[in-house]
């Protein structure tokens, strides 16, 4: 998974996930110093305006970090079709949305085989299972249907 800001891959130090608390995004901890104005950051993905004494008032999404990175392939990025899967909306969206959420899909549940946004994965506990971007497993179905 990557910053949304500065497309850079999270990980547990400078680039670590930091949760914006009101619209369930995340920034990385260099994107949200530098956003951080008058104890308020507005999210880049959704304007929602997340207000915080201090830095340290957004948690590390701990659950980011976890989901395993897609492997380096030559195989472009994909966008996710706009229609189609059971749990998922996309109306009004250049993404899929999660219809319990309304909010981007952003994992796979490789035990539940759900499609999770980032509520789901914190709120509904998916913390502990097996998931995976949502780009490792485009990835993989392109693979799939390479070689079938």
């Amino acid at each position: 998974m990557e910053c949304f800001k500065c497309h850079l891959p999270y990980n547990d130090s400078e680039n670590c996930p930091r949760l914006l608390i009101n619209c369930g995004h995340s920034l990385c901890q260099t994107c949200l110093h530098k956003a951080f104005s008058q104890s308020t950051v507005v999210c880049p993905e959704c304007q929602t305006v997340n207000k915080a004494s201090q830095l340290s008032d957004f948690p590390k999404n701990l659950a980011l970090l976890h989901i395993k990175p897609p492997p380096s392939s030559s195989v472009e990025k994909k966008r996710q079709p706009r229609d189609a899967s059971p749990g998922i909306s996309s109306a009004n969206s250049n993404y899929p949305l999660c219809k319990k959420h309304k909010k981007k899909i952003e994992a796979f549940c490789e035990n539940d085989r759900q499609l999770l946004c980032i509520t789901c994965i914190l709120e509904e506990g998916y913390k502990n299972q097996e998931i995976c971007s949502i780009n490792d497993v485009i990835l993989k179905v392109i693979i799939f249907l390479n070689h079938r």
